[in-house]
């Protein structure tokens, strides 16, 4: 036992060296983990690195093409900005900018910076959008998404018809649940996954390998829901339309 102690203190400053390097480089990873994949900390319209497979199923009109969205680590479809991206232009909105049925370079956003390329060939837009949400969602998705977006120089808002829809309780409840607006503004929300982004990756890749190769993909089968509501708008007569309308005076 003695001896082994006097080697121990013999190499303690390699002992320390060791240990002052591991600390720098889990620190390091950590940061770097953070800035490029995602930071468990902060809170994100859609989930770093979540994806979801879209079905058309021939069922949606216009739309031709199967496609996958991967929200990337800013929380939000395509690709984040380049160092060289100039003008920066962030678009929040519903589904309407979300575009979810649509490959992103169909979306609306890009749409918009590519009618801009022409004058602007260095331009970035940003489809911050998520579906459902209204004005008041994003006076909760602002004050977050600044904190980690590298600077933006405009900040587009699409308004209308989801306002329209929740002021008249259509599509939603006279009384909102705890945290509902929150809840629904926000996929990941602070501390979702912990607080460290090391361990954070280190559970997704465990669930990616433990997961069996015949599990199936997350999808969307969107052209089936829009199906049931064309079929279920015929339904409804013209008298029901004006009975059931709100009372707007």
């Amino acid at each position: 036992m003695q001896q082994i102690w006097c080697r121990v203190k013999a190499s303690r400053f390699e002992i320390l060296l060791t240990l002052a390097s591991l600390a720098i480089a889990l620190f390091a990873a950590e940061w770097l983990c953070r800035r490029f994949i995602f930071d468990p900390t902060a809170a994100y319209i859609r989930t770093p690195g979540w994806s979801m497979a879209v079905h058309h199923n021939d069922l949606i009109p216009r739309v031709h093409e199967d496609h996958v969205i991967d929200i990337n680590n800013l929380g939000i479809r395509g690709a984040p900005p380049s160092l060289l991206s100039s003008p920066r232009i962030a678009v929040l909105g519903g589904s309407t900018v979300e575009d979810w049925v649509l490959p992103e370079r169909q979306t609306w956003v890009q749409q918009v910076g590519q009618n801009l390329r022409p004058c602007a060939p260095n331009v970035w837009t940003g489809n911050f959008g998520k579906a459902g949400v209204n004005a008041r969602h994003h006076f909760i998705q602002f004050p977050e998404v600044v904190q980690y977006t590298p600077r933006i120089d405009m900040f587009v808002v699409l308004l209308g018809l989801n306002d329209f829809l929740f002021d008249l309780h259509i599509h939603h409840s006279l009384v909102t649940p705890e945290n509902w607006w929150r809840q629904q503004a926000l996929m990941y929300d602070h501390g979702d996954e912990g607080d460290s982004a090391l361990l954070a990756l280190g559970r997704r890749l465990y669930r990616k390998w433990s997961t069996p190769a015949t599990a199936p993909v997350s999808a969307s089968d969107f052209g089936f829901y829009q199906k049931m509501l064309r079929d279920t708008y015929a339904k409804v007569t013209d008298g029901q339309r004006v009975r059931d309308l709100p009372d707007l005076f």
